[in-house]
C-alpha cells in the first residue's frame, strides 16, 4: 500500500487562483469528474466548459485563449 498523498490529496494546499478548462465533450475527463474530484478540492478554483472534446487547444483555441 502507498502511503504517498496522491495529486487530488494536496490541491486544497493550493492558493493560487485556478482555472481548469474542460470540453464539453471529453470522453477521458469528464466536466463533472473534473468538478468533483479537481475543483471542489482547489479553495479558489473556477470551471470553464468549452463546446469541444478533449483537445481543447486544437479545437477551440480562440476560446481558450479568452
Amino acid at each position: 500500500m502507498c502511503t504517498h498523498p496522491g495529486f487530488s490529496d494536496r490541491l486544497g494546499a493550493t492558493r493560487a487562483r485556478t482555472l481548469v478548462v474542460t470540453g464539453a465533450h471529453d470522453p477521458m475527463l469528464p466536466s463533472a469528474y473534473l468538478r468533483e474530484e479537481i475543483v471542489s478540492k482547489l479553495p479558489a478554483a473556477r470551471l470553464v466548459t468549452l463546446d469541444c472534446g478533449h483537445e481543447i487547444p486544437l479545437e477551440q483555441p480562440q476560446e481558450l485563449l479568452r
